[in-house]
């Protein structure tokens, strides 16, 4: 494993409104998510959805990385940000339920955004001189450059055959890492500022979610509105509680290895908190589908939760066996999937079930930090 940077890296305020235009861009994807006369979105629209998801979380989790490697918060960095930023905001006004009929618009909005950071590392590539650091730049310079054809090679190939080269592209981004991921530790990263760098997404990405409680205020103040309003807030409140106890508590950063994987396993993560926005907002409407809402929302609960346990196990600070990581969240989860679809037809217990749910899953939490503390008696008081 590669030696991490000594000396702690705060993160700067162009970082934050860079992260703030992400939050928006993912809280935007949910107009994709069109409710059909059947009371539910259809499969297309939610493969778009996804898509659109993906696309944004790679750019981030990207431009993290390199920031986190090289950046020196220089004239010409902040530049190369600021351009990101207005074409992030260029992506923005094309992800719309149009999609398809603005493809090769969005494919080019895509691809100058990777052309954006494939510059950053051929910038760092002439002003380094380690040779294992040049063969890293290389390695990410080469997959940025065929991910940029495939986008780019995608507009004409879709109106010549019909075929989408979207989600191959979007695949390279994700799976090339991970196949390099060994060669990745010859070139250190600064995990305090890594982590912290996830967390305040993280915690944007839940503020987001708490902002969208007002909306459901819009009919009216009624005792439905304030009710569903009130789960909603709850829940959102119960799914922070065991993310930050988790953080603080919970994770090693000297465990976390380069970041990288760490960094993906919260992809899905964040995917699934606006997901769940998304099952609240369908649950509170009361005209979608009983069953494919509460499925959808089920789903992204055990996503959620799933993605923090890993974190939790593989970076924990004391090792424990899986079971005790995952058996109380397996036990917990079937609960509330079975009482939850018992009264499938019943939003409000549904609502009120769906609170219960993060609350118990926090208990968990804090039951696995108890575990640790009988295992590792050595743990100080600060610690827990």
């Amino acid at each position: 494993m590669g030696k991490q940077l000594l000396s702690h890296k705060k993160v700067e305020y162009i970082e934050l409104v860079y992260d703030l235009i992400f939050v928006y861009l993912v809280k935007r994807c949910d107009n994709l998510l069109v409710m059909e006369p059947s009371g539910f979105f259809s499969w297309a629209s939610f493969d778009v959805y996804l898509f659109s998801c993906l696309v944004i979380m790679q750019i981030w989790v990207y431009s993290t990385l390199f920031i986190n490697r090289y950046g020196q918060n220089g004239w010409a960095e902040h530049l190369l940000l600021i351009v990101n930023m207005f074409l992030l905001c260029f992506l923005a006004t094309d992800t719309r339920n149009d999609w398809w009929a603005i493809y090769g618009q969005y494919q080019t909005a895509w691809g100058l955004i990777l052309i954006n950071q494939l510059l950053h590392y051929l910038r760092q590539l002439r002003r380094t001189h380690n040779v294992r650091e040049q063969h890293f730049l290389i390695r990410r310079t080469v997959i940025f450059a065929i991910q940029t054809l495939m986008v780019f090679l995608a507009v004409p190939i879709y109106e010549q055959t019909g075929f989408s080269l979207a989600w191959p592209a979007l695949a390279v981004g994700f799976i090339a890492p991970l196949v390099l991921l060994s060669l990745d530790r010859d070139v250190p990263t600064n995990i305090e500022h890594l982590a912290e760098r996830v967390m305040l997404f993280v915690v944007l990405s839940f503020g987001e979610t708490i902002i969208s409680a007002a909306e459901y205020f819009e009919g009216g103040l009624t005792f439905e509105t304030v009710y569903f309003a009130a789960c909603a807030f709850a829940i959102v409140i119960g799914m922070l509680l065991g993310y930050g106890f988790a953080y603080n508590k919970l994770l090693d950063k000297r465990r976390m290895g380069v970041g990288t994987r760490y960094m993906l396993v919260h992809v899905p993560l964040i995917v699934a908190i606006n997901d769940v926005t998304v099952g609240l907002e369908y649950m509170h409407e009361g005209e979608s589908n009983d069953f494919l809402t509460l499925l959808f929302l089920v789903v992204s609960f055990l996503i959620f939760y799933a993605a923090l346990l890993w974190l939790a196990h593989r970076a924990g600070k004391y090792y424990l066996p899986a079971r005790q990581t995952w058996l109380p969240f397996i036990i917990i989860s079937a609960i509330f999937a079975a009482t939850a679809f018992c009264f499938t037809s019943n939003r409000w217990i549904n609502a009120a079930i769906s609170v219960v749910y993060p609350y118990a899953m926090y208990a968990a939490i804090l039951l696995r930090k108890r575990q640790e503390r009988k295992e590792h008696p050595d743990i100080s008081a600060e610690e827990l």
